[in-house]
């Protein structure tokens, strides 16, 4: 195989899978994997939700073992079983990292997650000297958040904190990369910023191992080759340019400039949907909206944009009823008296992140479905007949049927997102609320769901999205507003 930085380079990393598979609850996630990395690759890993990318990322870094088959490290041109030696000079990021500090009790600043880069925890050990403190705060002032330093982590808003885990794994100058949708959540400058730092690093020697639904992430990163995974085992891998072709088909898609008027009717019964006069927001003790004013009607249909921070999940968070107004006042389904959050739930559906870290890990699908017509996270009673029938058939409708027995903690990222798409679609609301909904679904699961939006939207039902990708948007005509210019 061809080395895109002149062979190998001294002090590389590799890692050799023969046959390996890795089984949990009885089921295979992966199985006879034949993989090996040379030292000075970087690869691309694709595949659909669940095809097992993360798992196979886990198991080629050494955070899992192999129920079957071998697996093998290369360090310093040595073949060794074991990964210690090998997993200090590596890093990774994902959704699961961000997922870990949400549910966590925890209260790290940024700094310290930053810090804790050093020891591959999440949190630093011990007493934390002047050396650590600083290396941090440059790894922070390189991917440009020096003046989070200091804001806990959990006050930050989801981008900013996918940004905080990328500067954590750079902070310890890895010899290897590995990335699991690490971009998700960021805005476009910010990706930009992010893709360039990676792209530095691997001019420095920095070996990558990338997995993304997003292609193209992959086309401008400095990778040599990819592999395909689908339901747990590989079915390609070769030069990225070719793995790129097997894993990303031309699909059907409305150009932007022809997108078809759904109509949709006007509900009569309310002025507005949602609006707001004056509404000042904090979180944390920082202000986050100010002095806001917007109206939303039916038959409308909006994007939020605007940088990481700008407020949009706190905008969404508040439109559901789970935020309220510093100052200025909030009206919703025509009228500015107050309603209580279970009268709001009945016709407003929110999908976000927060939802995700809400949910508990042992809850099946078709649990969280039934959920959604409860207007609460779980079920604090056993579904009737009703709800069962009527959240079946809309996981048959979406080709979700597989996931309804599944639980949460053997889902992956894109297949939890579908099933809380899933679960504010079940009550037909008149306000559909969606955070980066679309983040960690593939390429086909997103199609799929422009597809689905843009019906419920001719049926009736408001859209109100914040995304950061123009392409993950329905079609349907939308109205934008940008906050934080």
């Amino acid at each position: 195989m061809r080395q895109k930085n002149g062979g190998n380079i001294p002090g590389g990393l590799g890692v050799r899978l023969s046959g390996a598979g890795v089984r949990r609850g009885g089921a295979d996630i992966l199985c006879g994997i034949d993989w090996t990395l040379r030292p000075g690759e970087s690869w691309a890993v694709f595949g659909a939700n669940g095809a097992g990318k993360s798992t196979f990322l886990a198991l080629a870094r050494g955070d899992i073992w192999p129920s079957t088959g071998a697996r093998s490290f290369i360090v310093e041109g040595r073949e060794q079983l074991s990964p210690l030696g090998f997993r200090e000079r590596t890093a990774f990021v994902s959704a699961a990292q961000q997922m870990w500090y949400a549910r966590s009790e925890a209260d790290p600043a940024a700094w310290e997650v930053v810090l804790s880069g050093l020891d591959d925890g999440p949190l630093p050990y011990g007493e934390v000297d002047e050396e650590g403190r600083a290396a941090a705060l440059r790894a922070l002032a390189q991917a440009g958040l020096a003046k989070y330093a200091e804001r806990p982590f959990a006050g930050l808003s989801q981008g900013q904190q996918r940004r905080i885990l990328l500067a954590r794994a750079l902070v310890g100058r890895p010899c290897l990369l590995f990335l699991d949708e690490c971009l998700e959540g960021l805005d476009a400058p910010a990706r930009a910023d992010m893709l360039d730092m990676l792209r530095a690093r691997a001019g420095r020697g920095t070996q990558l191992v990338c997995a993304t639904h997003r292609p193209e992430e992959a086309g401008v990163l400095p990778l040599d080759w990819g592999l395909v995974l689908e339901k747990g085992c590989i079915v390609f891998q070769g030069p990225l340019p070719v793995a790129l072709a097997a894993a990303f088909p031309p699909g059907p898609r409305a150009s932007r400039r022809s997108r078809p008027a759904v109509p949709c009717p006007v509900r009569k019964t309310a002025a507005f949907l949602l609006a707001l006069e004056g509404v000042s927001v904090a979180r944390g003790g920082a202000p986050i909206l100010s002095g806001l004013t917007w109206t939303v009607r039916p038959g409308e249909h909006w994007v939020v944009t605007g940088e990481n921070g700008a407020g949009k999940s706190t905008l969404l968070a508040l439109a559901a009823g789970d935020l309220h107004p510093a100052s200025g006042r909030a009206g919703r389904f025509g009228s500015f008296r107050p309603l209580s959050l279970w009268a709001i739930r009945k016709r407003a559906a929110l999908v976000s992140f927060d939802l995700d870290v809400a949910h508990d890990r042992e809850t099946t699908g078709l649990e969280i479905v039934v959920s959604g017509l409860r207007g609460h996270i779980g079920l604090h009673e056993a579904a009737d007949d009703a709800e069962t029938a009527r959240a079946a058939a809309l996981l048959d409708d979406l080709g979700l049927s597989g996931l309804a027995e599944r639980t949460a903690d053997t889902l992956s990222t894109g297949e939890l997102r579908r099933l809380l798409l899933a679960r504010a679609l079940v009550g037909e609301p008149e306000l559909l609320l969606l955070d980066e909904p679309f983040a960690g679904l593939d390429a086909a699961s997103r199609r799929e769901m422009r597809r689905i939006l843009a019906v419920v939207a001719g049926l009736g039902a408001t859209l109100i999205m914040a995304s950061h990708h123009a392409d993950d948007l329905p079609d349907v005509p939308m109205r934008e507003l940008r906050l934080g210019d």
